[in-house]
């Protein structure tokens, strides 16, 4: 999304989220996630949904300037370098 949409959504109060699955979501889920994002962040809130099977489960969550990784694969590469060092 363009720097200028993103603070034009942020002057109204709209949260805009990228939400990345290793599978697409079904309508019902990605609504009732949207809701409960509204629910928890207390503003109106766009979900854009997109697909990245390289993370092999899991999500990455990217709003604001934030990004929550939550993903298998990275906690595949956690699990790595914990059993490295």
């Amino acid at each position: 999304m363009p720097a200028f949409e993103r603070r034009a959504d942020a002057k109204e109060g709209v949260l805009t989220v990228r939400l990345t699955t290793s599978s697409a979501l079904d309508e019902r889920t990605a609504k009732e996630l949207r809701i409960q994002l509204e629910k928890r962040f207390e503003r109106k809130t766009i979900l854009e949904t997109g697909v990245d099977p390289g993370i092999l489960g899991g999500a990455i969550i990217r709003f604001d300037d934030t990004r929550l990784d939550a993903s298998l694969k990275r906690r595949l590469e956690r699990l790595n370098r914990q059993l490295v060092d």
